[in-house]
């Protein structure tokens, strides 16, 4: 009986491993589209070498729109603009920077903040700065894009 069980696992193993059809969904007919009608190309014309490229156009660069990044440091938020005021006359005097009280309407927030720089070095190096100074330990930077 052990031996007839051990011939059945066997043959299941064997026949259940091995597959001579392809498994998995094949494409429908329909969905398949075939390019017949692209006309043959030319092998010399389509070697894709640096000599045979074309140069491409540039936009003079007064038609160009750069996108420019700034990175604001921020220091501290406030749900009115009562309370953001007190702090920017308590602290400004800590600071030669300008303190800026900035209205967020996406989070319905009043930041105080410095002017944007033009290098996350420059913030980086304002927002350690200002770190050091108690009232603004919570400073941090972000960009904006424009």
């Amino acid at each position: 009986m052990k031996i007839i069980l051990i011939l059945l696992a066997s043959f299941l193993f064997v026949t259940g491993c091995s597959s001579l059809k392809e498994t998995g969904k094949s494409q429908p007919a329909e969905d398949v589209y075939v390019f017949d009608d692209v006309e043959s190309i030319d092998a010399d014309a389509a070697t894709d070498t640096l000599e045979n490229r074309k140069q491409v156009e540039e936009l003079p660069a007064d038609e160009v729109k750069k996108k420019t990044v700034h990175f604001i440091v921020q220091l501290a938020a406030f749900s009115n603009r009562n309370n953001a005021e007190k702090f920017v006359e308590i602290n400004s005097n800590k600071t030669e920077y300008e303190l800026n009280i900035i209205y967020k309407e996406e989070v319905k927030m009043y930041t105080v903040q410095l002017f944007p720089f033009d290098s996350i070095e420059k913030a980086e190096m304002v927002r350690d700065e200002l770190r050091k100074i108690p009232e603004f330990k919570n400073a941090f930077i972000f960009t904006v894009d424009d």
